[in-house]
């Protein structure tokens, strides 16, 4: 019997078969080295990183939604507007984009295309605190306190006791035009 052992394991390469494999893991380093030092040239921010990848692939969902989210804090409403209605036209499904775009309504005074958008997220994910406060908020904005009247209610029954859906309720019976603005 022959003892296995790991010098018996080892490969044998020929001296040409070491100098191929030297040569690609040399190409191999290099190109990591070269994509590493582009990548870093766009990593001045968040906003650049991804305003670049989205030159690369303009049809990623994650890439728009992100991009909408950093340029929202970046105050830069309007250009994130557009890239939320992106992310949500490639991905309607996705809470936070539906949420990202109905504050941007919000903050441009369109409530009623706010509205329009929290109730897909709602229908999506019912006990969504932020999409319910922001729905009330939008209908005391138009001037449906109803509305507002009925979401507080549905809210305070998931939320029992919740101070803000208790201060929404009491605006039901005050005048719209008292609210803060967004």
């Amino acid at each position: 019997l022959e003892c296995i052992s790991s010098k018996n394991l080892q490969p044998k390469l020929s001296p040409k078969n070491k100098t191929v494999t030297l040569v690609i893991t040399g190409i191999l380093i290099v190109s990591l080295g070269l994509r590493t030092t582009v990548r870093n040239a766009n990593w001045r921010d968040a906003i650049t990183l991804y305003s670049h990848d989205l030159e690369v692939n303009p049809d990623s969902f994650d890439l728009h939604a992100k991009l909408a989210g950093e340029l929202m804090g970046a105050k830069r409403y309007n250009e994130a507007m557009v890239h939320a209605q992106k992310a949500v036209a490639l991905q309607p499904d996705d809470i936070t984009s539906l949420g990202t775009l109905a504050l941007l309504y919000l903050q441009a005074g369109k409530p009623q295309q706010a509205i329009i958008y929290l109730q897909k997220l709602l229908a999506l994910d019912p006990v969504n605190y932020p999409g319910l406060t922001n729905l009330i908020y939008a209908y005391l904005l138009v001037n449906n306190t109803e509305a507002a009247k009925t979401y507080a209610r549905k809210g305070l029954k998931i939320y029992p006791g919740d101070e803000s859906l208790l201060i929404f309720l009491s605006m039901t019976d005050k005048n719209p035009a008292t609210l803060p603005k967004p």
